[in-house]
């Protein structure tokens, strides 16, 4: 397993119904998300919705499970968009299609490193997930190429996509180690499309999501800092990066660099 492939699997988390995180038959399992900053998840708006209007006001609890098979309670902080009657939530849900959820206890997870540039398309990429369709629901993922995304539109995914079950997990570009796009459903053959990352910038066109995003993405810069302060490079996102570039003998592209000191937010408008 790579360092690339270990770091994402250790983000990844599956959502379940509530008391569904550990039944490992896979009935009451949703989708996937990931970490972005200790104590939140990203994922699909799509994915959440399956729990209704309880679950997307925030007033019910979801299942989140990490790699090690622990179990949380989770709670939807915001949906995008919101659905008209949140009771009857759409199918298949508009773009962004992005929902973040609180997790209890979460402060010790990895988390992943969010791309301030998911428009440099194509590019390589790895998807990552959880799935049952292939037997027991187990984490998968696969390797593709991904283009599209600008102006607002899904992208494009090709190759090796992950199965259903998937949705809500990271797309993460393999020549940068960040996440340009979160697994929004599959297509056709090897189809399947993403929600380009920036579209979290939707987040902040009103002032408590303004608020609340710019805290979140905050909390991801000090867990990428203090990893870094306590890791060095062998164990951290900058120590990743060098060694992606190592290996790709080119020099880095744009955006947050291993030589920069994280006091920006990287998905956060100005």
């Amino acid at each position: 397993m790579s360092a690339l492939e270990g770091t994402a699997r250790r983000a990844v988390v599956r959502i379940a119904e509530r008391d569904g995180g550990y039944d490992r038959s896979g009935a009451r399992f949703w989708g996937s998300g990931f970490f972005i900053a200790p104590g939140w998840v990203l994922t699909c708006a799509h994915v959440v919705g399956n729990g209704g209007g309880d679950v997307l006001r925030g007033r019910s609890v979801v299942d989140v499970t990490d790699w090690r098979d622990r179990t949380a309670a989770g709670r939807v902080a915001l949906a995008l968009p919101f659905p008209d009657d949140a009771d009857r939530p759409p199918r298949p849900w508009p773009l962004p299609d992005l929902a973040l959820v609180e997790v209890d206890a979460a402060d010790d997870t990895e988390c992943l490193w969010l791309s301030d540039r998911s428009t440099i398309v194509p590019a390589d990429i790895s998807v990552h997930g959880w799935s049952r369709d292939t037997g027991e629901l187990a984490p998968r993922h696969g390797l593709g190429t991904a283009s599209g995304g600008e102006g607002g539109s899904a992208m494009l995914l090709r190759g090796e996509i992950p199965v259903a079950g998937c949705s809500g997990g990271p797309v993460v570009d393999t020549g940068r180690g960040a996440v340009i796009g979160v697994g929004k459903g599959r297509g056709k053959g090897d189809a399947g499309l993403a929600v380009p990352i920036t579209a979290l910038r939707r987040v902040a066109d009103d002032r408590p999501g303004r608020d609340r995003l710019h805290a979140i993405i905050r909390a991801h810069d000090r867990h990428h800092y203090d990893r870094y302060r306590a890791l060095g490079t062998g164990g951290s996102w900058p120590g990743l990066q060098q060694r992606l570039r190592e290996a790709a003998l080119r020099a880095p592209v744009g955006g947050f660099t291993p030589a920069c000191a994280p006091t920006s937010s990287p998905a956060c408008p100005n």
